[in-house]
């Protein structure tokens, strides 16, 4: 299954998408600093969709394959209510009057 579709993460999937070795996974998870479940009579964890990409905003990891189209637009207006939108094109505003230069 595409990761886009996906809406249950493992411990093993979530750390590719990290880049990181599953027991870190494990340990974000244990500590609360992730959150999900674990499989009824089973130590399995699962880590929901939404809570994995609020994670990854978060602690500023990409989100690389992981997100939709839909999910970048939410993240830019996000980021344009917090103000992170105007200082991205005034950044742009300022690269594009030193390249006219």
């Amino acid at each position: 299954m595409d990761l886009t579709q996906r809406q249950v993460f493992t411990t093993g999937q979530v750390a590719k998408i990290c880049h990181v070795v599953p027991r870190t996974v494990a340990k974000w998870f244990d500590s609360g600093r992730l959150k999900g479940y674990r499989i009824p009579g089973s130590q399995d964890r699962r880590i929901p969709r939404g809570i994995l990409l609020a994670f990854l905003e978060e602690h500023g990891m990409p989100f690389g394959e992981l997100e939709t189209d839909k999910e970048t637009e939410a993240r830019i207006l996000r980021a344009a209510k917090a103000g992170k939108l105007a200082k991205c094109e005034e950044a742009m505003d300022y690269e594009d009057a030193e390249a006219n230069q």
